[in-house]
């Protein structure tokens, strides 16, 4: 209808170009709107400096090494003894035989007076070398090393 009005008068007027549909912006994610208020659009703020609650531990040598995992170069002679009471490495209760194995030298070690925790590691220590040696020598038998 302006067309024609600008017709009649004489002032023909350039066709109008369409416009292109403007996109909706796209949502920011979850990790950009939490980096919004953060420094420099960190993705994390730094964790704060952490302070040691309770007495500085003493952590010498002197102190520490009271208890340490089984040394095996010294007790050569019972790995030994218990790589024997162990089943052959091929053999399906070989983990049942070394978790009860673990314990009772675990308890053993306790009765002596060593606490819970190093007990347990000198144990593990001692059993999984036996275990390994076990299997090893099956491993040898059976021509697969």
């Amino acid at each position: 209808m302006d067309g024609d009005l600008f017709d009649a008068a004489g002032l023909p007027l350039p066709p109008i170009p369409p416009k292109k549909r403007q996109r909706s912006p796209r949502k920011p994610t979850p990790a950009e709107r939490a980096a919004t208020g953060r420094l420099k659009g960190a993705r994390r703020s730094r964790a704060p400096q952490r302070q040691r609650v309770g007495p500085e531990r003493d952590l010498s040598p002197a102190v520490a090494a009271d208890v340490v995992p089984f040394p095996l170069h010294r007790n050569g002679g019972l790995l030994a003894e218990v790589v024997d009471r162990l089943p052959h490495g091929y053999s399906g209760d070989l983990g049942k035989v070394c978790a009860k194995e673990t314990r009772e030298f675990q308890h053993t070690l306790m009765r002596q007076g060593v606490d819970r925790q190093p007990a347990w590691l000198c144990a593990r220590t001692l059993l999984h070398h036996a275990f390994m040696k076990r299997v090893h020598d099956a491993h040898r038998e059976a021509g697969t090393l």
